[in-house]
């Protein structure tokens, strides 16, 4: 249960996030449309990184998973890792779902240990590539490398402190486990060391859209209009058939003449939470995917609702949330 003497900043909190949400949503849309001139698309992402500062500054320390190309993060990253000319990227065209800003710390943070190993000279190499299903980010310096029995610990809590290669990366392995994703380490050839990140693939990274979409109907359930309007129009766009109601009592009435490939469902309903809702379609459909939305925070929203979902596995989405992050956790529960 929430503590007492909180409702009212709950409340708050979740109000400015249905609004954020609608902001930031609506920002993603008309970025998506290339027909804005170039002072007008300037603007619109002005507007998109202050909106994505407030979620921010809202969200506190949260990770916030969303679909990133990897290929765009390094390109935007790479004048931070290292002196120009000097930091050498093999992307491949793959998408993650991570935490952006989290993703961006873990690649400061291995690229300044990188420097540190080779006194700051040499090339950094950064690969893009694949491992089951995880991509994989390879950082190769050009230091002086590691003795062999050394490597296994890079990722320990407190890691090779004494070889004075281990700075930063007992951070690295907390940012990456809230992620879902790892580091590991290798001897380069010749010299050096490869750090090499692993996150899990974006579902549109091995499936595709269509695959994952294909005829597939999402009943979502939103009582706030304009978020509503958004979702439904970036689920459409993505590829999935949409059946968008206000309420959980409408959502129950249609269901019982269709049946949903997933619901996605706000936590705060009028009548009934969405964790009810939930659990009240899963009385038919015990395997039905689902991914509950909220303004408040997870903690709060488990604590108050847990058990009403059937018992399954429910994937939980932050608001404000960007619409990338919206079909990653449709996808994502499909797929799980």
């Amino acid at each position: 249960m929430r503590p007492a003497g909180t409702d009212d900043h709950q409340r708050l909190f979740h109000d400015l996030n249905h609004a954020l949400t609608a902001v930031v949503g609506a920002l993603d849309g008309a970025l998506g449309r290339t027909a804005a001139d170039g002072a007008t698309q300037a603007d619109l992402l002005t507007a998109h990184g202050a909106a994505t500062l407030a979620v921010r500054l809202l969200a506190g320390d949260g990770v916030r998973l969303e679909v990133l190309a990897l290929a765009d993060i390094l390109t935007h990253a790479a004048p931070l890792l290292g002196p120009a000319g000097r930091v050498r990227l093999q992307l491949d065209d793959l998408a993650v779902l991570a935490d952006r800003i989290r993703l961006e710390r873990v690649l400061l943070n291995l690229a300044t240990n990188a420097w540190q190993a080779s006194g700051g000279a040499g090339l950094l190499t950064i690969r893009v590539g694949r491992c089951g299903r995880f991509a994989t980010i390879a950082i190769e310096d050009s230091g002086t490398g590691l003795p062999i029995e050394q490597l296994p610990r890079l990722s320990d809590p407190a890691p090779a402190a004494a070889t004075g290669r281990g700075l930063g990366l007992g951070i690295v392995r907390d940012l990456l486990d809230g992620m879902g994703g790892f580091v590991s380490a290798a001897p380069a050839r010749g010299r050096g060391t490869i750090m090499t990140v692993h996150l899990p693939l974006a579902a549109t990274a091995s499936a595709g859209p269509a695959a994952t979409a294909a005829d597939r109907l999402v009943l979502l359930v939103e009582d706030e209009p304009m978020v509503r309007a958004l979702a439904e129009r970036a689920l459409k766009a993505a590829g999935w058939r949409v059946l968008a109601v206000a309420s959980a009592a409408t959502a129950l009435a249609r269901a019982a003449f269709i049946q949903p490939d997933v619901v996605v469902s706000d936590a705060t309903l009028p009548g009934m939470s969405g964790s009810r809702l939930i659990g009240c379609l899963r009385a038919s459909w015990p395997a039905l995917p689902a991914v509950l939305v909220s303004g408040y925070p997870e903690s709060a929203v488990r604590d108050d609702h847990e058990g009403d979902n059937g018992g399954a596995p429910v994937v939980f989405l932050a608001k404000p949330y960007a619409l990338t992050a919206l079909i990653a956790a449709v996808e994502r529960a499909v797929l799980d």
